[in-house]
């Protein structure tokens, strides 16, 4: 949870979580594994966070391992199938913000194919990547694009022109 305004000296109040992540579902078994990997390892030389493309780098996925190995220390995967920019704040203003010395994110395909502006979209994610700067200033954040997006490759069923903007 973030530092209060005011908190007795102890530093400058951490940003809190941005309007558009207050009210949330709580996202079940994702959640629930995600805070067991947390409480087993609390500190990551990288973290990995974002939707089911992070995901599937879960589990014990030979590019982590090599990672680990390069690295010399623990690689975290924090993706959880179908979430937005929304749900990833969530998790990260409650308790489920891993420590580390970087962060790779990549979200917001999800909403994007729920027919979220762009705009919004983007406004969402440099909201998060203050937050986490915010609470881990020492971090290096890298933000991955919607690749899929930028090079054209974008699937029928998840263009824009379904959401009437094509």
């Amino acid at each position: 949870m973030s530092q209060a305004a005011g908190s007795g000296g102890r530093g400058p109040a951490l940003p809190s979580l941005p309007d558009f992540a207050r009210e949330h579902m709580e996202a079940g078994w994702e959640n629930r594994a995600l805070e067991q990997q947390l409480r087993q390892q609390r500190d990551y030389l990288v973290a990995f966070l974002g939707d089911s493309i992070t995901a599937q780098l879960g589990d014990g996925h030979p590019l982590i391992a090599r990672a680990q190995a390069a690295l010399g220390g623990p690689v975290g995967v924090f993706g959880v199938p179908g979430d937005t920019v929304a749900n990833l704040m969530w998790r990260l203003g409650n308790g489920g913000m891993p420590a580390a010395q970087a962060y790779v994110v990549q979200i917001g395909t999800n909403d994007v194919w729920m027919c979220e502006r762009p705009e919004r979209v983007m406004k969402q994610i440099q909201q998060l990547v203050g937050y986490l700067q915010g609470h881990h200033p020492a971090a290096h954040v890298v933000l991955l694009g919607l690749f899929y997006m930028m090079s054209g490759l974008m699937q029928p069923s998840r263009s824009t022109p379904r959401c009437g903007r094509g």
